[in-house]
């Protein structure tokens, strides 16, 4: 099982994409425009994208970090929930 593990690892860290300048640009470009359509549509924005994509001092894995977006999301839903 820790052979297949660490050969999981070592995929996930190959089949990883660069970041370019670029890219991140275009990223921010969308991030901002969904932001102002939100606010004039008068619903909040939470900018989940910003969540630490290091953990220490390595990125975290495809499967991580989606759950890492469900489970800030379940609690932003449950926290709106009680009051």
């Amino acid at each position: 099982m820790k052979a297949f593990i660490r050969r999981l690892h070592r995929l996930e860290e190959n089949a990883m994409p660069q970041v370019d300048l670029a890219s991140q640009r275009n990223a921010d470009l969308l991030r901002e425009r969904r932001r102002r359509r939100m606010e004039a549509a008068g619903i909040p924005f939470v900018d989940l994208s910003r969540a630490p994509a290091l953990h220490g001092a390595r990125r975290l894995s495809v499967a991580e970090t989606l759950r890492d977006i469900r489970r800030t999301r379940y609690q932003a839903a449950t926290n709106g929930v009680g009051r």
